[in-house]
Formats: structure tokens, sequence, C-alpha cells
């Protein structure tokens, strides 16, 4: 990452702070956070907020970051992977054995949501959703200030989005008309052994469900139609729809998607599921349009078919008004706004 990406995500979470205040996370400061897949889109970004309250508001937070590799974020990050307030431990989540004593909060972000590493490797995707979560949450046995154990799964638990048509609660019911794949089935076991461990253990924890994403730190050639919309358009080649382009999708900004994380885990009721998202729907035809409007030279659009569902209509869009009410949490970054400081980002 260069200088003026590191750069331009500061400015991001400038503006970020100056809408939405920094007094929801004064409980952070000076504690002792764990994350699980540290070096994920997810992780990177409570990280790079993080390091920001440390340097420019003395929040002296501590995190101990938990991944298998950290080449990823050592070549491009390394001004997160050379804090001296972030300490890389490389292992894998499944053979964990303890965290350091004085962990306050944890974040359980471990497990890839790229469905081609499903396909490819379905054992051992599910193992680290079911065996990684237990591993950890038996690790909190040793510590004495534990205050969140705070376990990031999937929208996907609610099922499958082609027979849904509304923004979906938290409150509503799982599996609706699902074929559960590793990844999915591992996700829904990693809540219901939270919950066992609150009830059991009175380990104080939350869900976290997110929703679709977008921002600096995202692979342009991860399998998600924004992504590859900018991945398309950046590369001058035409910018490909699926079907007719009547899914349904929102996206939350990665500064916005930090933020929020850290803002639930803080506050967050023992107990409760949250949503992570953002209530601002779009199809994808209009999102392919947002996409080449951010460009000074108009970029083609062409609708292709795909699979025997391609004209299905798929509604992922999160009902987050419980977290607007309680915790008065809207995204800072409007969709187009998002986009447009995606792909000024990667075109830097």
């Amino acid at each position: 990452m260069s200088l003026k990406q590191v750069q331009f995500i500061e400015e991001d979470l400038k503006k970020l702070f100056s809408k939405a205040g920094i007094s929801k996370l004064n409980h952070l400061k000076k504690t002792n956070v764990c994350i699980t897949g540290g070096s994920g889109f997810v992780g990177t970004w409570i990280l790079e907020l993080i390091n920001f309250l440390n340097v420019h508001h003395k929040f002296e937070t501590t995190v101990t970051v938990i991944d298998r590799d950290f080449e990823k974020l050592k070549k491009n990050s390394p001004h997160l992977s050379e804090s001296t307030a972030f300490k890389l431990q490389r292992t894998d989540i499944r053979y964990l054995v303890e965290l350091p004593r004085e962990t306050n909060y944890i974040i359980h972000c471990a497990g890839s949501p790229d469905n081609r590493t499903h396909a490819i490797n379905p054992v051992d995707v599910m193992s680290t959703c079911s065996a990684g979560t237990e591993c950890i949450l038996k690790a909190t046995d040793r510590l004495s200030d534990l205050r969140m154990f705070a376990n990031l799964t999937s929208c996907l638990v609610y099922g499958n989005f082609n027979t849904i048509s509304k923004p979906v609660k938290e409150s509503d019911l799982l599996l609706v008309n699902n074929e559960l794949s590793p990844y999915i089935a591992g996700k829904i076991y990693s809540e219901v052994l939270t919950s066992a461990y609150r009830q059991q253990y009175r380990t104080p924890s939350i869900v976290i469900r997110p929703f679709t994403f977008i921002g600096p730190h995202q692979t342009l050639t991860s399998p998600w139609a924004l992504n590859n919309f900018i991945h398309d358009a950046i590369k001058g080649t035409t910018i490909k729809v699926l079907g007719t382009g009547k899914t349904v999708r929102s996206f939350l900004y990665g500064a916005d998607v930090a933020y929020q994380v850290l803002t639930l885990v803080l506050n967050g009721e023992s107990g409760a599921t949250y949503n992570l998202g953002n209530s601002e729907a779009f199809e994808l035809a209009d999102v392919a349009k947002m996409v080449t409007e951010s460009f000074v030279s108009p970029k083609e659009i062409l609708y292709v078919g795909g699979h025997a569902n391609a004209d299905k209509v798929n509604f992922m869009v999160p009902d987050t008004s419980f977290v607007e009410s309680k915790f008065s949490l809207k995204p800072v970054f409007s969709t187009a706004e998002a986009i447009k400081r995606s792909i000024e980002w990667y075109t830097l």
C-alpha cells in the first residue's frame, strides 16, 4: 500500500469521526483487544481505526492479532503490522490454546466468506467456523476481565435470499428453504455454541451478522458483484452484470464497518444479535451505473446470461432499525460515496 493510500484511509477516518463522534468508543481506551482473522477485510479496518485513535486521540489500546498468515498485512499495511501497539500471533484458530490474560474484548472474525474457498476446501472451512470458535471460547475461561466476546458470523444464516423479498431482521427465523453449505452450517453452529457458553459459563457475548461490504483492503478479484464491476472498469473492459441486474444488494463502507463493530462490542448487550450492514438497497444494474459514473470516461455495461437462476431476484439486505434505534448507528458514507472512494483508493 502506497503512502497516498495510507493517507487516503486516514482522511476517511477523520470524516467518520467528524460525523459520528468518538464518545461511543470511549470504553476502548487503555484496553486490550484480541482479533481473530485479523488480516482480513474487517480485521484490517478495525486495526486502521484503532491505530488512528491511538495516534490522534491517545487511546493506548493494544491488540493481539491472530491469523494463519500475515504476509498480506505485512506487505499491504506495514504501518499496522509494525505498530508497537499490535502484536501479531501466527496461529491456526483451531489449535489455539490460550489468549493473553489481560484480554478485555475478543472480536472473532476468523473464516473466509469467499465461496470459492467453500467449494475447494469445505472441511477446512467448516472446522474453522466450528472447532475454531470452540477453541477460542475455551480460552476465555482463563481471562479474568473479559468484557465481551463478539462472534462475527454471516448474513447467510438467514437462509436462501431467493425466497426473501424484504430486509431481514435479527429476529427472523433462520434456514428458510436453505441448502446448508459447510460454511453456513459452521456459522450457525458457532452462534449456538456462543450462546451455550454464555448460558453455562456466563461468557459475555454477542453475535454480529455481516452483510455486504466495500472499500479499501478488499481484493477486487473476490467473487462479488461490486468488486467485479470496479475491477472491470479499472481495467478498461466492459462491466459485466449477470442476468438482468435485478438482484438487490446493499453495501457498507470499510470505515463504517469498523466503527459499527467496535460500537457493538463496547456497548452491546450480552446475548443479543445484531445486523451489520447498510439498509440502503440497490439493484445491481443501478450499482453498475454508479461505478461507471465514477469515471470520467463512461464504461460499457453488458448483461450476460449465467446459471439457471440468474434472473431470480435475490434480495440480500439487512433491516438495521434495531442498531439504529439502540445505538444511533447509521452509515457515514453513502453507497455512491463508498463506491467512489473505493475506486479512488484502488487507482492511487
